[in-house]
Parts: structure tokens; C-alpha cells; sequence
């Protein structure tokens, strides 16, 4: 009995590990009734090289540039709730109003993330992907 509690544990143990090998899946963020949609864990290889500038904004309830929804960065975070600021790696802090200027994003992507299935109600069905930096 005991040898079989400690292969299932170890079981339980290793799948756990293995799971979190495959990289982290994009996920939606929400501060009060503001939305920040952010990508999967390796996403950046997917996105052809383009240039991303313009105005942090609301787009609708999503954190955008220029009106459209933006896919940010993996592993962005929200910092501050009002005014809205996010945390962007390789860059740093964003908050509306802020000018964006990088060479690597895309207009228009047609595709979202692993781990968000639909452009949340209340945001521009235009998304735009943007990586500063991350190659």
C-alpha cells in the first residue's frame, strides 16, 4: 500500500513538472471594467516583422494603440489601476497616453493566442500584436 501511495504521488509529481514545460498560454487581464489581452509564451516567433507606433489608448474596454486592440507582450502585467498601467517586459511602464514606437509588431493579426478564444465583447475585433524586443 505504501509503495503504491508513493507512485502515484510521484505520478502526480512528474505530470505536474511536464505540464509546465510546454510555455504559458496568453490570458485576459482585467482592471475595474478595462481589459488587457496578453500573448502566449512564445508567440513572438509567429508574428512577421513589422512596426508598431502610435498612442497607448482605450480601445473600446481594451488597453490598445491607436484604436485597436493590442496583444501584449507575454508576462505583462497589470501595475497600477488608475490611470491604467501595465508592465511590459523589455520595455517597462505603459499607461494611456503613452507613445509606442517599436519595430516589432504587425497590423492586423489574424489569429489570438492560446488561452484566449475570442476578442472580449466591448474591444475592437482589429488586434494588433506587439513584441518590443523580444526575438
Amino acid at each position: 500500500m505504501r509503495i503504491r501511495s508513493l507512485v502515484v504521488v510521484t505520478v502526480i509529481v512528474v505530470g505536474s513538472l511536464l505540464s509546465g514545460c510546454g510555455g504559458g498560454d496568453g490570458g485576459v487581464l482585467r482592471s475595474g471594467g478595462s481589459v488587457v489581452l496578453v500573448g502566449a509564451d512564445g508567440d513572438r516567433r509567429n508574428i512577421p516583422e513589422g512596426v508598431l507606433t502610435g498612442k497607448v489608448t482605450m480601445a473600446g474596454d481594451c488597453l490598445g494603440v491607436n484604436g485597436a486592440t493590442v496583444i501584449w507582450p507575454y508576462g505583462t502585467k497589470i501595475a497600477a489601476d488608475d490611470p491604467l498601467t501595465i508592465d511590459v517586459p523589455s520595455l517597462g511602464s505603459l499607461r494611456v497616453g503613452d507613445y509606442v514606437d517599436a519595430m516589432d509588431g504587425d497590423e492586423y493579426v489574424d489569429y489570438l493566442p492560446k488561452g484566449i478564444d475570442a476578442v472580449p465583447s466591448g474591444c475592437p475585433t482589429d488586434v494588433v500584436a506587439f513584441y518590443p524586443d523580444q526575438k
